[in-house]
């Protein structure tokens, strides 16, 4: 009998300011006969970048291990104006 796991990102949950994310992962575990577990979790707040410590320039986040589908949706929000904005943000924080 074989037993698989699937984690599939389910839900993206947007909030502004600066379009921060949360991303819902679902996570199945099935045998042969069909699920034997299913449940969720949350990644909280994915952000569009960082401040690297030597210039104040914004570190885009590393989206690349996420499916093609969720990283289109990460692109299509996080727009110049977009990383600007939250690079601005972090700056008046210091």
């Amino acid at each position: 009998m074989a037993v698989t796991r699937t984690d599939t990102i389910d839900k993206i949950v947007v909030r502004t300011p600066y379009w921060r994310t949360n991303l819902r992962t679902k996570v199945e575990i099935k045998d042969d006969d069909g699920n034997i577990v299913a449940s969720s979790f949350s990644q909280v707040h994915v952000v569009p970048g960082r401040l690297n410590d030597s210039n104040d320039a914004l570190v885009d986040t590393d989206i690349s291990g996420y499916s093609a589908d969720v990283q289109a949706v990460l692109n299509a929000i996080w727009t110049a104006e977009v990383k600007e904005a939250w690079k601005n943000e972090l700056i008046s924080r210091l």
